[in-house]
């Protein structure tokens, strides 16, 4: 088992897919993989920055959700894309952050063959 695995099946974190009516994560994917594309056809740098965001304490127990984005810049920082998707943590801001990072990883290496 991957090391990322050991370190959520040690949180007794249960991993299942997303319900077939969240599209969310699909949308930011897709909309992402063009925007790089379209930078790469153009001969421009991407620049992709991600952050996740979980509310600690009391309230992610009663809010197990978080947010995570996604933003691109190109090589002068202008913003050129920014998405985001509302992903279950139960408080963990790790994983909030890791969703990100992810969908980036996963259209990196689609391109490219390596994250």
């Amino acid at each position: 088992m991957i090391p990322i695995l050991q370190f959520l099946a040690e949180l007794e974190l249960e991993l299942s897919e997303a319900p077939e009516n969240n599209q969310s994560h699909l949308d930011v994917t897709e909309t992402l993989r063009q925007v790089l594309q379209e930078m790469h056809s153009c001969g421009k740098s991407a620049f992709i920055y991600t952050d996740g965001s979980t509310a600690g304490g009391r309230i992610a127990k009663r809010k197990p959700n978080s947010g995570s984005s996604i933003v691109v810049t190109d090589d002068r920082n202008s913003e050129v894309w920014s998405g985001g998707m509302v992903v279950r943590t139960d408080g963990n801001n790790f994983i909030a952050e890791l969703a990100a990072a992810v969908v980036v990883c996963q259209i990196l290496k689609r391109r490219s063959g390596r994250c």
